[in-house]
C-alpha cells in the first residue's frame, strides 16, 4: 500500500517545538514500512512543491494528516498547503473533472467527479490537553472530551492526548 503522510505542525520556538507530531510521524514511517508499505512524507513547515504533492495525493492509497490541534483546528501552514496543491489539483484537472453531477444521469451526485474514489484519509491529531479531560472512547481508544471537540467520538485519530500509558498502533 502506498501511503503518504502530510506532517502540518507548525513550530512556536521556546512553547511548541512540534518533537510529538514529529514522533508520531517518525513511528507511522517506521512500523509502515516495516511491514513492507511504501510511505512518502511532507512537512509542510520545510516546504513543498504543489504539483509533486499532487502527484503524491493521486499515488496513495491512504494519506494521513499528523497535526496539532490549534484553537479548534489545523494550523495555518495546512490550510495554505490544501490551498495550493488541491487548487493546483484543480488546474491541471488531475484531482477532478467536474463536481460529478449529470443531467443525463440524475442519480450521480454532488462531489462524485474527483479522481479520489476509493483512497482512505487518516487524521492523526495532537491537542496538547492533560489526560485529565480525556475517557474512554465507546469503542476502545480514548478522545479528547474538552469544549474544543464535539460531544461525539471522532475516529480518526488514534488519541488526542498525551499519556505516558498512551499506545497507538495500525
Amino acid at each position: 500500500m502506498k501511503i503518504h503522510i502530510v506532517n502540518a505542525h507548525l513550530t512556536y520556538p521556546n512553547w511548541s517545538e512540534g518533537t510529538l507530531n514529529h514522533a508520531m510521524a517518525e513511528k507511522a514511517k517506521a512500523h509502515l514500512g516495516a511491514r513492507g508499505h511504501d510511505v512518502t512524507e511532507t512537512v509542510v513547515e520545510e516546504s513543498f512543491d504543489p504539483e509533486v504533492e499532487v502527484r503524491r495525493h493521486l499515488d496513495a492509497d491512504l494519506v494521513v494528516l499528523q497535526t496539532s490541534i490549534n484553537w479548534f483546528g489545523a494550523p495555518w501552514i495546512y490550510k495554505r498547503y490544501v490551498d495550493e496543491v488541491f487548487n493546483a489539483g484543480l488546474k491541471s484537472k488531475k484531482l477532478l473533472d467536474n463536481d460529478g453531477r449529470t443531467r443525463s444521469d440524475p442519480t450521480r451526485q454532488y462531489g462524485t467527479g474527483g479522481h479520489m474514489q476509493g483512497k482512505g484519509f487518516f487524521i492523526a491529531a495532537t491537542c496538547s490537553a492533560p489526560w485529565s479531560p480525556c475517557r474512554p472512547w465507546p469503542r476502545g481508544g480514548p478522545w479528547c472530551s474538552t469544549p474544543a471537540f464535539p460531544p461525539w467520538p471522532w475516529p480518526p485519530w488514534p488519541w488526542c492526548c498525551a499519556h505516558p500509558s498512551s499506545s497507538w498502533s495500525w
